[in-house]
């Protein structure tokens, strides 16, 4: 499980070098990284492209990855969502995802979830191993977490572990018609 800040940059870390998966039919072969710097503009992880309170679009100034073959887009962030977890080398405290998946235009069912996929190598008493991440994410705003092929405690869970998703369905600055949309957030 993952514990401890060192587990959790670690992971965001590895997050963005390797491999994530998308939902449904496919998997990614290469990861959306911010080009800038973290956005300038609100991030809120409830499955659409959000108005935030000054006006601005959420992710505007983010470029995401295409994926023609799925005619999806990722997105990739960091964020401050929680101000008093800054430090002075790190002002963001957590890591953003946005799928937009353009081709799914059928709204999930409620046991139907957005599924994600990565790997990364974690230290352990001086021991590398590779440890593999399932995450589900469900209309309803909740997750499940599975580590090495053990579903987390929690179960299905509005949060586990600093993760949160939530899967929406309405368009989008890529696609302007109603499809798919997901976001994860990941505390570090």
């Amino acid at each position: 499980m993952i514990n401890g800040g060192w587990r959790r940059q670690s992971l965001l870390m590895t997050l963005i070098a390797y491999i994530l998966s998308l939902l449904f039919f496919f998997s990614l072969d290469s990861a959306a990284q911010t080009g800038s710097g973290p956005s300038a503009f609100c991030h809120t992880t409830d499955g659409a492209f959000t108005t935030c309170p000054d006006g601005r679009k959420e992710w505007s100034d983010v470029t995401p990855k295409f994926f023609s073959e799925s005619q999806s887009y990722l997105y990739a962030d960091q964020a401050d969502l929680d101000p008093t977890r800054a430090t002075p080398s790190s002002p963001v405290d957590t890591f953003m995802l946005m799928y937009d998946e353009c081709s799914r235009v059928v709204p999930l069912g409620p046991d139907e979830y957005v599924l994600v996929r990565f790997k990364t190598v974690e230290v352990e008493s001086s021991k590398e191993s590779l440890v593999n991440y399932v995450l589900h994410l469900f209309t309803d705003g909740t997750i499940v977490f599975i580590e090495d092929g053990l579903p987390n405690p929690a179960g299905r869970a509005k949060e586990i572990e600093g993760q949160r998703g939530a899967v929406g369905f309405g368009p989008s600055p890529n696609c302007p018609f109603d499809h798919v949309i997901a976001e994860f957030q990941l505390l570090q």
